[in-house]
């Protein structure tokens, strides 16, 4: 028996003494599962710590009796659903080969998998599946259509495009100030978060500088344009703490004094910001990409690869996997992105989209846009999908 589960579980998690409830819905994975409020009632579901954060101790005795070939995490997995007998399973988690097999254990168990975020790694997660791994779930929301293809590629099941999930939840409100203001997107990192390397979604090891180069090349850049043009600029923090301020201070301050740090409160605020900025700006945020798919002048400045040379293999074409669009094949620069930065790009593209008007901007995106980003407002396609299922929805947001 494999002990290296319980190890290195039981001594770091809340241990739950009672069964879990059977419910008609299991959430698998306790992270973002508040969502899911917004359209099921608390009393219809039950949440499954996928990162056994928590583990329910009576469902770990009867996995251990009940222990084969299975590894005990799997095993574990697979007695909660038993025990807890859904209808319904969904999950943010889709990039877990997991997930695309449980429908081999459960066949009469409804799925539903929804993109969580940007993801230019898709070849390389899925690269050795066969079509023998039979991966399925009988609904499979993405964010967009390239990523509908490229999962089509080694997923069965419904694929259908929605955007972002999150995103869908905030109705787009118009911008309605006079002031031009362009909203850079921070992907700040804390310094002891990158101390021991972080890992991108490639697998590179990153250090602070070599991550955060791309900010302190093009900040410098905005700070000067948006002092230079009259433009107020604002940065969308990632976090509430000084350390992301005074490191964006020390990047734009030399430049100009024009410009205020919003730390991060929630994602509802995030997407208000986006709504009253005159424009965007993001180096490869997936806040970025939700921008666009609100249909948002968002400039792309996908620089990361000047200092991160790694070219993989994307279908039939090899990138850098840091470049504007993937997994879609895009030109080095278009109208409003450029993988590579000088002045004379940023102002250019800058120039557009602080000036386009609304009817410019819906041609722009009508012509490069629409693969990569879409919106459904108030996740319209996820409750037909749930009303299909015989399931109660709210129909309050």
């Amino acid at each position: 028996m494999n002990y290296s589960f319980i190890i290195k579980n039981l001594f770091r998690c809340k241990i739950r003494f009672t069964l879990p409830k059977k419910k008609e819905i299991l959430i698998y994975d306790k992270e973002g599962s508040q969502i899911f409020f917004n359209f099921f009632k608390k009393e219809q579901c039950e949440i499954f710590h996928a990162r056994f954060e928590e583990i329910n101790l009576p469902i770990l005795l009867l996995s251990i009796l009940k222990l084969s070939k299975l590894s005990l995490s799997k095993s574990y997995t697979y007695e909660y659903i038993r025990y807890v007998e859904p209808k319904l399973i969904i999950t943010f988690i889709d990039m877990r080969l997991s997930i695309y097999k449980l429908k081999q254990i459960f066949e009469k168990i409804k799925i539903i998998v929804i993109q969580n975020g940007i993801h230019s790694s898709v070849f390389k997660d899925f690269k050795n599946i066969k079509k023998s791994d039979n991966l399925f779930v009988d609904y499979f929301l993405v964010m967009d259509e390239i990523h509908k293809k490229c999962f089509s590629k080694f997923i069965g099941g419904n694929i259908h495009v929605i955007g972002s999930f999150k995103n869908n939840l905030r109705s787009i409100k118009k911008k309605n100030q006079y002031i031009k203001n362009l909203l850079f997107i921070s992907q700040f990192m804390k310094h002891e978060d990158m101390n021991t390397s972080e890992k991108d979604s490639w697998g590179l090891r990153l250090s602070f500088n070599e991550y955060f180069f791309a900010e302190k090349k093009l900040l410098p850049m905005l700070a000067e344009y948006c002092q230079k043009n009259n433009v107020k600029l604002e940065i969308c923090g990632r976090t509430n703490s000084q350390e992301e301020m005074e490191e964006f201070k020390s990047l734009i301050e030399p430049f100009s004094n024009d410009w205020i740090f919003h730390p991060r409160k929630d994602s509802l605020t995030n997407y208000k910001r986006l709504d009253q900025a005159t424009a965007i700006v993001h180096i490869d945020s997936t806040l970025g990409y939700e921008a666009l798919g609100r249909k948002k002048p968002v400039a792309t400045f996908s620089i990361r690869g000047e200092n991160i040379d790694h070219v993989e293999k994307f279908g039939d074409f090899y990138a850098n996997s840091n470049n504007f669009g993937l997994p879609k094949k895009f030109p080095d620069s278009g109208p409003f992105w450029s993988n590579h930065l000088n002045k004379s790009v940023l102002s250019k593209i800058l120039d557009l989209v602080l000036a386009v008007n609304e009817d410019q901007w819906d041609k722009i995106y009508n012509e490069y846009a629409t693969e990569i980003a879409a919106y459904d407002k108030g996740n319209s396609k996820f409750k037909k999908i749930i009303k299909s299922l015989n399931i109660f929805v709210a129909e309050n947001n």
